[in-house]
């Protein structure tokens, strides 16, 4: 097998040699949106995140194995891969435990007005805030229940609120009370306190929290969103923050960077961080041991299916 890595992952030469003793021929390509000769066209098996954003699957003539070092699928073409055979796997579990923990940290922020506060602190000024909130058996409604959602529902659990879940394929997970199918998302909407984003972005959950859907979330909740920004309309957003929501915590957005002058950048209510929720100094370790895990299972699958 021929491999392309990018620098997508950033590996040591002993990561490389592990490879190699696999079987494995390297290339490598310094930028995933620089030019590529034919000889790059020519490799099985790529590793990867925005390569095929900028480079046309179709080229890769003897392409059969794709691994991504991103958890969303949204980066490449889904249907081309599936009637050509190829494998296809994403980062699965490598951003989890940080995703969650950001999002349970940013309701915290904004239950406990720590920006305000540190703003205070900044100025030399004392003065008590006597509006905080807390968590304690808030209701939160995780849409996605997959390995993200469930580790937020974990750490939410922790605070003893009570935990529901939305999923496209919804079946019972015991870190959720309940687990309910998307017709329920209208009904569920009006009664959480808080609401965490964690669906993938395709065809079907695109703008799935439209105008309708933010005007009918209840008074004073919380909207947070790990996924991608193609799920919020983003100019309704504004609106409901000023009319009902208490506050909402997006680190994703549907063109990013952000771009300066987004009426988003003026809402007092809102935390905006640059797509950082998944940063961890945890993840290179586990980002590695996806990329081999999964490359030596499809090499002993590839190997038992050619005996």
């Amino acid at each position: 097998m021929r491999l392309l890595l990018t620098d997508a992952f950033r590996y040591t030469d002993s990561q490389c040699n592990d490879i190699r003793k696999l079987g494995v021929e390297l290339l490598f390509v310094d930028r995933e949106d620089s030019d590529l000769d034919d000889d790059a066209f020519q490799v099985d098996a790529l590793i990867c995140n925005w390569l095929l954003v900028h480079h046309d699957i179709r080229k890769f003539k003897n392409l059969k194995y794709i691994q991504l070092t991103s958890a969303g699928l949204d980066r490449v073409p889904l249907d081309y891969i599936h009637a050509n055979g190829i494998t296809v796997i994403n980062a699965r579990g490598v951003y989890s435990i940080p995703m969650a923990e950001f999002a349970v940290g940013s309701v915290i922020q904004l239950y406990k007005d720590s920006r305000e506060l540190y703003d205070q602190q900044k100025t030399e000024h004392w003065e008590k805030h006597r509006k905080l909130k807390e968590l304690f058996e808030k209701r939160v409604l995780i849409l996605g229940a997959g390995n993200v959602g469930c580790e937020v529902a974990k750490r939410f659990r922790s605070f003893t609120s009570e935990v529901y879940g939305i999923d496209l394929f919804p079946k019972q997970v015991d870190v959720f009370k309940e687990v309910y199918p998307l017709f329920m998302l209208d009904e569920e909407l009006k009664k959480s306190d808080v609401v965490v984003l964690t669906l993938p972005l395709t065809k079907e959950t695109e703008n799935i929290i439209n105008r309708k859907r933010l005007f009918g979330m209840k008074k004073d909740a919380v909207l947070v969103n790990i996924a991608r920004g193609g799920l919020v309309d983003e100019e309704a957003l504004v609106e409901a923050l000023k009319s009902h929501l208490y506050g909402a915590a997006f680190d994703v957005f549907k063109s990013e960077p952000l771009p300066k002058g987004s009426p988003l950048w003026k809402c007092s209510n809102l935390i905006i961080s640059p797509h950082n929720s998944f940063v961890s100094d945890k993840n290179s370790g586990r980002m590695w041991n996806c990329i081999y895990k999964n490359l030596k299972e499809f090499l002993s699958v590839s190997k038992l299916k050619n005996q």
